[in-house]
């Protein structure tokens, strides 16, 4: 029998070392894990979502159909400094809709002033969806919106659409 090289074990065992620490370090949807909120009353940083069609009635359509969406974003700044908010993204929490919103990822740069609120627009898709007789679904669409600030911290609120 061929003992292993030990080179190699050892390159890989530093390989799969790496890859646990990054695992670890991020969320599914990449972003740090600094401190996560689940926007509740009092936080700091105040999030609202909506979702327009841009071509007529959200899901209007009897044909199945893609519709240009825009998704649109309020986050308001309660406390007594700046914050900076860098990216934000919008996943779709369940697939039992009559409609499919498709996940959406935006950078920006933008500095919302203390007691001041701004708007984002994060373009998207939508579609109805054909379903099986006697599977259930929903007409509600639930979307999580995903702000992450240049400070490391990340709001996560749940909003029906």
């Amino acid at each position: 029998m061929i003992a292993p090289d030990p080179t190699l074990m050892k390159t890989a065992l530093v390989l799969l070392a790496l890859l646990l620490t990054a695992s670890c370090a991020t969320t599914k949807d990449g972003f740090v894990n600094d401190t996560i909120h689940q926007c509740a009353p009092g936080d700091p940083v105040s999030i609202e979502a909506g979702v327009e069609a841009l071509d007529g009635d959200l899901g209007d359509r009897s044909e199945i159909t893609t519709e240009r969406l825009m998704v649109r974003v309020r986050v308001t700044n309660l406390t007594d400094d700046d914050i900076e908010v860098t990216a934000i993204r919008t996943e779709q929490n369940s697939e039992t809709t009559a409609y499919r919103i498709e996940n959406a990822y935006r950078k920006f740069n933008e500095t919302i002033p203390e007691g001041e609120d701004h708007i984002f627009e994060i373009p998207s898709n939508g579609q109805r969806t054909r379903t099986s007789p006697g599977y259930v679904t929903t007409r509600r669409v639930e979307l999580t919106v995903t702000v992450q600030l240049a400070s490391g911290d990340v709001y996560r609120c749940r909003f029906a659409v």
